[in-house]
């Protein structure tokens, strides 16, 4: 096609699919097997991954823990701004979000106890970098999948937190638009999304509470 638009070739493109090359090879639903990415259980996050990140209390080793509990994918928590936190919620911006490049509008995540206690501990390591790199001003993006597979000797991705993440959803039976809003999905056809507008904060404050007890319960009051 690009040929054919600079005037280098005539006639029709030879590896056109449509009336062409379905005719002859297998669909490629078959040929293209789909991979997702790679996951564990929550038990492994609840009892391995998280315990051991949280002894760290590192930069990086926060910021993955932040990105289990509030779901969110890597390069949406990783550039993460104190500016963009007042109060018990966190606004990612629209530039770094994967489904508002239409919208425009940023996402606001309601912080649980846990997230809030990780800000915490990362707080005064830098003054607008919320979780800072130890050489480029934040972490690389590849950091939270090479952590991750270190502790675990598989090949989960932070990708894979949020179907974790999404399995627990369905177990627990919360509804199918907010743990899909959780997760920054979205929902319907345009015409949906035309009408369901409410970004539905409180009723995904329920539910990221309810996630963070499940993969970091609270300390017991005499845990050091």
């Amino acid at each position: 096609n690009f040929c054919k638009a600079k005037g280098w070739r005539d006639g029709e493109n030879p590896a056109a699919w449509r009336g062409n090359l379905e005719l002859f090879l297998p669909p490629r639903t078959i040929s293209h097997a789909v991979q997702h990415f790679g996951a564990v259980d929550l038990e492994t996050l609840r009892d391995k991954i998280i315990p051991a990140l949280w002894v760290r209390r590192s930069s990086s080793s926060c910021a993955i823990i932040f990105g289990c509990l509030t779901a969110l994918r890597a390069c949406e928590f990783l550039h993460a701004q104190w500016s963009e936190i007042e109060g018990n919620v966190f606004t990612v911006p629209w530039q770094r979000m994967k489904t508002a490049k239409h919208s425009r509008e940023g996402f606001r995540v309601p912080l649980s106890r846990q997230a809030l206690k990780v800000l915490d501990a990362v707080r005064g390591m830098d003054e607008s970098a919320v979780f800072p790199g130890r050489i480029a001003k934040f972490n690389s993006i590849d950091t939270p999948r090479i952590t991750i597979q270190r502790l675990t000797g598989t090949n989960a991705t932070m990708h894979g937190m949020r179907s974790i993440f999404r399995d627990w959803c369905a177990r627990e039976e919360v509804d199918f638009t907010v743990a899909e809003k959780c997760l920054s999905h979205t929902v319907g056809d345009r015409t949906v999304q035309a009408y369901l507008r409410d970004d539905l904060l409180e009723k995904r404050r329920d539910v990221m509470q309810r996630w963070a007890d499940a993969i970091m319960p609270p300390s017991p009051p005499d845990a050091p």
